[in-house]
């Protein structure tokens, strides 16, 4: 048999079966896994170091390394669930609570799944978790809503969300839970949905959709309005980070524009957090630059953005919460990669980050 007369055809059939499998990868969760191991990450840019960094601060110790971990603050004490514990992207059920206090770390009931990128919101006396990729990484978009009951220290199932999301945000809006945007099933396609919790409800309903669907933002109350800051369009086969500021106004169930942030950046959701009506970020991803050191504010009354000093060392997705007078911040992903998880936790005077811009 001759095979000469039989390459051609095989190697156009095969040129035919590439293409229209990374086509349109999206349409494609097998082609969205293949193509992200193939292509690699993006050649990282240097990263920019700010003029000025934060100053005073002091490490402690932290349990166990965490990245991208899911962070609420309740009774005055921090809880850190889940998250990914190796640069492998391993995810761990595991959750912590940080008494500023004593200083001291305690473990606590581990997440009924290991579940990460979930939105996160504090309702009475319970921690929600809602949605978010489910064990190792490349896990599957959830719809699981959990309850954490911090007083008893248990777990129980919530209201299922209506489809499955991923990177996605959740808050509470005078005891109505929003959830908002993130990832579809196929961890690629940007989903604009909006849904709200009623107290008591048993299902979620449906609410004015995002104006531009985005995946990784940051998500905050502020004013009675909720500010959704910078994410990324797009996630595994290929992503872009952004800079724009949605803002909702639950009373008209409708949304509007901001000033967009100083930066286009996206993983700084646990980073994300209330000082003195400012709205601060710590930390993140800006396209190509894989790690920042970046600390911004926003301002509402004078819609400014202002830039603040910088981590000591750049991180991803870092934890940072200020409870009392002290500024505590860490946990996030290091190295030039972005994803090595650092069990550095420092904390730093409140006063380090300056007083609001006049």
């Amino acid at each position: 048999m001759r095979i000469r007369p039989l390459l051609a055809p095989l190697l156009i059939a095969g040129f035919a079966f590439t293409a229209g499998f990374f086509a349109r990868p999206r349409m494609n969760p097998l082609a969205v896994r293949v193509y992200s191991r193939l292509k690699g990450p993006p050649l990282p840019r240097e990263v920019p170091r700010p003029a000025h960094m934060l100053s005073g601060g002091e490490a402690l110790p932290m349990p166990a390394p965490r990245f991208e971990p899911g962070v609420a603050v309740a009774g005055g004490r921090l809880y850190l669930f889940s998250g990914f514990y190796d640069e492998g992207l391993h995810a761990t059920a595991r959750s912590d609570m940080f008494d500023p206090e004593t200083g001291a770390w305690t473990q606590r009931a581990s997440v009924p799944v290991a579940v990460t990128h979930a939105g996160l919101a504090v309702l009475g006396d319970e921690i929600w978790i809602a949605g978010g990729f489910t064990g190792h990484h490349p896990g599957p978009a959830g719809r699981a809503v959990w309850r954490y009951h911090v007083p008893t220290d248990e777990w129980r199932a919530g209201p299922l969300l209506p489809e499955a999301r991923g990177a996605g945000g959740l808050v509470n809006v005078e005891d109505t839970l929003h959830y908002f945007g993130g990832l579809k099933p196929d961890r690629q396609t940007d989903s604009a949905d909006h849904w709200s919790l009623a107290p008591g409800a048993a299902s979620w309903e449906r609410r004015a959709p995002l104006p531009n669907a985005v995946n990784h933002f940051s998500t905050i109350l502020l004013n009675g309005r909720v500010h959704v800051l910078g994410g990324q369009h797009g996630h595994d086969a290929s992503f872009q980070d952004l800079a724009g500021h949605q803002v909702y106004d639950p009373a008209r169930d409708a949304w509007s524009s901001a000033a967009p942030l100083p930066r286009a950046r996206s993983h700084a959701e646990p980073g994300t957090f209330l000082l003195e009506g400012r709205i601060v970020q710590v930390g993140g991803r800006s396209n190509e630059i894989p790690v920042l050191y970046d600390i911004a504010a926003y301002d509402s009354r004078t819609d400014r953005w202002q830039t603040l000093p910088g981590l000591p060392v750049p991180m991803r997705a870092p934890v940072a919460r200020v409870l009392g007078p002290w500024l505590y911040t860490g946990c996030g992903g290091v190295t030039s990669s972005g994803i090595q998880p650092t069990p550095l936790w420092y904390r730093f005077p409140a006063s380090a980050l300056g007083e609001p811009a006049r």
